[in-house]
């Protein structure tokens, strides 16, 4: 019995013990920095932020949402079923989940947000549940769907990790980013903006979300506070100086100095890749050999290794390295750097002679001359230096290329809606489905649309119908690294690579991200405290 006493005892001092610690360990402001300020503040009216993605994983929740083992789990859902053919998917929700108003959240919610999406000019959205057929409403907590073409599972799941946004502060459609949501948005997670100013925006932490399970669902930090520095260099300072606790991305170059000064420094996956995107409006660019006599011309390692001290992966094809599509053999690999192969092809394509200036020119008198289009974002100075390597390298081989630096509102509407363009440097930011379609799929290079290069090929086509159209797990693999190659010998766009990424805390912040997606920065920031006693 005095055994027994003894053990309830320790028991109960370490219960005490865990609930004193937890309770320390609230509260707190915690502060990190980025370049610009999001350009909407909901997630369906922004388009290729990801400052906006990074905020509203703070404030919003979906069906569904990615652990770091890239599996699809249960937010706002607590159960569902599939049906036999796998046509359907029906979904019961949680009750008890509320908007940050204290609203109940319903199954009406999400039918709303899947017609907000729907109506959107959101492609990324619209992709991600462009299978969807029909919405059901069963009750106020079950929802059906209907897709176009029997799923797998799992890619059911996949696409049904939206964000929802509550009905009752959706009044018209299509959603602008002058819409009620847009400016005073409300979710139902972590945090909810409390206030924006002229160099921050201010977080609290959402009481019925840590009301959620007994209140230990968290946040556990009371504010967070998004600082606006353009300058990287300056975020760097603030950091040194305690000024800041967190930066979300910072220069390869930085890595050792902060290390050593003792930040944490954590690395993080990020389905995204860049390239330079060959517009096949363009006469001369339909020519493959040209592009690909391109690609062999720009010495993309010794730019990955000179710019990013080589943080980051060479890639040959349209699906990311984290990507299980990716293919990896040597056949299929990323061009090597060979300007003589380049000069070759060009050669072939008869660009034999050059200009007084040293432009190739063919016996029609076409010049390959070129503009690449560049998007320009405060504080990065990779991308000039990037595009600097690339015209002093395609002058070697006789190609002659104009830089064209637009904001990336402007980069948007002329590259994207007006499709007035001979090449643009890009990056795309995948979901875990992989799926290319948007990117070359021929029916997808309508203004707006991911497919901006007007990329036309039939057996892409056929490939990315069959992917649609298959079930079995394996074979979808085998399609998609199928359709890797033939892309990479088509060489629609130049693939660069896809670049490692680094974020950096101060010691007072603890738990920081040894959970982390490659979806979202703060998927797990729920878990992170503040120590002042560091």
């Amino acid at each position: 019995m005095k055994a027994n006493s003894l053990i309830n005892a320790i028991v109960l001092s370490i219960i005490v013990s865990s609930f004193a610690i937890a309770q320390a360990q609230q509260g707190g402001t915690l502060t990190y920095c980025e370049s610009e300020f999001p350009r909407s503040y909901d997630p369906i009216t922004s388009t290729d932020d990801i400052v906006n993605i990074r905020m509203t994983t703070m404030m919003y929740e979906g069906l569904f949402a990615y652990d770091i083992d890239r599996q699809v789990r249960s937010r706002l859902a607590e159960s569902y079923s599939v049906s036999a053919d796998n046509y359907e998917i029906t979904v019961r929700m949680r009750r008890g989940r509320h908007w940050a108003d204290g609203r109940e959240i319903s199954a009406r919610d999400v039918a709303k947000t899947i017609e907000a999406i729907l109506s959107s000019g959101n492609i990324q959205e619209q992709r991600l549940i462009s299978d969807i057929q029909e919405v059901q409403l069963i009750n106020e907590s079950t929802i059906r769907f209907t897709f176009e073409n029997p799923l797998p599972e799992d890619v059911m799941l996949r696409k049904l990790t939206f964000k929802l946004l509550p009905a009752h502060k959706i009044n018209n459609l299509p959603l602008t980013r002058q819409s009620e949501i847009a400016r005073n948005p409300l979710g139902s997670g972590f945090y909810q903006i409390v206030r924006r100013g002229p160099t921050d925006i201010m977080f609290r932490a959402n009481p019925y979300y840590r009301r959620r399970d007994g209140g230990n669902s968290g946040p556990l930090i009371d504010e967070v506070r998004m600082y606006v520095q353009a300058d990287i260099g300056t975020q760097i300072e603030f950091l040194l100086n305690q000024q800041v606790d967190v930066l979300v991305e910072i220069p390869p170059p930085s890595i050792a100095r902060l290390r050593a000064a003792g930040f944490q420094i954590k690395p993080y996956e990020s389905l995204s890749y860049h390239f330079i995107a060959f517009n096949f409006n363009k006469n001369l660019l339909r020519d493959r050999r040209i592009r690909q006599a391109m690609t062999y011309g720009f010495n993309r390692e010794n730019a990955l290794d000179r710019i990013f001290q080589n943080q980051g992966t060479l890639i040959s094809g349209p699906f990311p390295p984290a990507s299980a599509f990716y293919v990896r053999d040597r056949e299929a690999g990323p061009y090597p750097y060979d300007p003589s192969e380049a000069i070759r092809l060009l050669t072939q394509a008869g660009f034999s002679e050059r200009t007084a200036d040293g432009t190739r020119v063919n016996n029609r008198g076409e010049r390959l001359a070129f503009t690449l289009v560049v998007p320009r974002f405060e504080g990065d100075d990779y991308t000039p230096r990037v595009t600097a390597q690339f015209i002093s390298d395609m002058r070697r081989i006789g190609i002659s290329i104009n830089v064209m630096e637009l904001e990336f509102e402007q980069w948007i509407n002329r590259v994207k809606y007006e499709h007035n363009f001979d090449l643009a440097f890009a990056q795309v930011v995948f979901d875990e489905a992989g799926n290319v379609a948007p990117l070359f799929l021929s029916t997808n290079n309508q203004p707006g649309a991911e497919n901006f290069i007007s990329y036309m090929n039939p057996e892409v086509d056929e490939l990315i119908e069959r992917f649609k159209r298959t079930i079995d797990p394996s074979e979808r693999i085998n399609i998609n690294r199928t359709l890797h190659r033939l892309i990479r010998e088509d060489t629609p766009y130049i693939f660069l690579w896809s670049l490692n990424k680094n974020a950096a805390a101060n010691q007072r912040v603890r738990n920081f991200m040894t959970r982390v997606t490659p979806f979202s920065f703060f998927d797990y920031l729920n878990e992170w405290y503040i120590r002042d006693d560091w």
